[in-house]
């Protein structure tokens, strides 16, 4: 986790053009990079969902939750690959993930690759 980007998620990858292939599945960019790189992404950027290993997302266990008004910020540690760790913002109003929960992360728009 980046805390000089505020809370961002920093996930490695190998970019091919418009998109890069990382632990996460395959995320498409902000802007077009070759070779490996180092995706920014958001919390709110994240979701978790229930369900069986897809290539489109990471299986993960939520190890910390985080109330925040209209918010919930979960911690989940990865199964495999790196960062071990990511921070995932979800509205309040829906799924409520228990510490424990196996999940799958799932990513929504585009990763910005760092210079």
């Amino acid at each position: 986790m980046a805390n000089f980007l505020g809370r961002a998620n920093l996930v490695s990858g190998l970019a091919e053009g418009g998109a890069a292939q990382t632990v996460l599945g395959r995320i498409p960019l902000t802007r077009a990079a070759v070779g490996s790189a180092v995706l920014c992404l958001r919390p709110e950027q994240l979701r978790l969902v229930a369900g069986p290993a897809d290539p489109a997302s990471a299986g993960a266990e939520v190890i910390q939750r985080e109330f925040g008004g209209a918010t919930v910020t979960y911690t989940v540690r990865l199964k495999e690959g790196q960062p071990k760790e990511l921070l995932v913002r979800e509205p309040a109003s829906g799924t409520l993930w228990a510490e424990g929960s196996q999940v799958q992360v799932q990513v929504q728009g585009a990763g910005h690759p760092l210079p």
